[in-house]
């Protein structure tokens, strides 16, 4: 009863509006929740030293996925010290795993792509339209896709400009990106695209899929399963998140060449149907 009357006191936790590809509404997880809703009954000082504690096994732990609701929720209520503490507290949580994304690129260009990379996560973050919701679903995979995204934007751009100084060099190359990125396309989830196309999943691309990758290695097609379905990275810094290139025991280097092996026999298989 004492339970009851708490939860009938306690302020309620805004549901998500986001919507998977099965147009079902995100839901967060149940220790997500109930991290909140402890939370939000909580003084700022208490809040702020909760989202302090690393230590996961912690009463009082707060994820990454329940961090970024209450910034959302101090930025609405516009408690500015919060929003600073928590977004502060949040970017040293990521700011080592974000920067291993982008280390390829020299110290001035990687502190440019890791700024694009931070207004793009609070524009989700903030966003009112439900799109940025998967941060509070699966926080690390939306930022490692968004991370990656970034990545991509600075690497055809960086090349664009090498070419520019040395055209020898590229000239046998193809752009296949015009360098601009939709913001809402951060945050798609790995089971909803092609890579190829921007039309989301069905049985008809399903089917396209399986004939696809009937040719190719068995190795690949697990490769590309685990990273675009099941959205695993190619590599990994942190010992508990799964990686393509431990599974295999193979250099992100192979695993990156296989993935490019099934995005082109996916992308001639997709030209082989709809430009006969």
């Amino acid at each position: 009863m004492t339970q009851e009357i708490h939860n009938q006191l306690s302020p309620a936790v805004n549901p998500l509006s986001g919507r998977n590809s099965a147009n079902d509404l995100y839901q967060r997880d149940v220790a997500v929740e109930k991290q909140i809703q402890s939370a939000i009954i909580l003084t700022d000082e208490q809040i702020i030293a909760n989202a302090r504690i690393h230590e996961k096994e912690a009463e009082a732990y707060l994820q990454e996925e329940a961090i970024v609701y209450l910034i959302k929720l101090s930025k609405q209520e516009d408690n500015e010290n919060l929003y600073n503490s928590l977004s502060n507290i949040l970017l040293e949580r990521i700011e080592h795993q974000v920067k291993f994304h982008l280390r390829a690129f020299e110290e001035g260009l990687k502190e440019e792509a890791y700024n694009e990379f931070l207004a793009r996560l609070f524009h989700h973050i903030l966003r009112a339209d439900g799109k940025g919701d998967f941060l509070q679903v699966r926080f690390w995979l939306a930022l490692n896709r968004l991370a990656i995204t970034v990545f991509h934007r600075f690497k055809n751009r960086e090349q664009r400009e090498r070419k520019l100084l040395d055209p020898g060099e590229f000239a046998a190359r193809e752009e296949n990106d015009d360098g601009e990125d939709d913001a809402d396309e951060d945050f798609i989830e790995p089971q909803r695209l092609i890579p190829g196309e921007n039309r989301w999943s069905s049985v008809e691309q399903w089917s396209l899929i399986s004939e696809a990758m009937q040719n190719l290695d068995e190795n690949i097609r697990r490769a590309y399963f685990l990273y675009y379905f099941l959205g695993w990275q190619i590599e990994t810094i942190d010992s508990n998140e799964p990686s393509v290139s431990d599974h295999f025991g193979k250099t992100p280097k192979t695993i990156r060449n296989w993935l490019h092996k099934a995005n082109a026999a996916l992308e001639n298989k997709w030209r082989g149907d709809h430009h006969e």
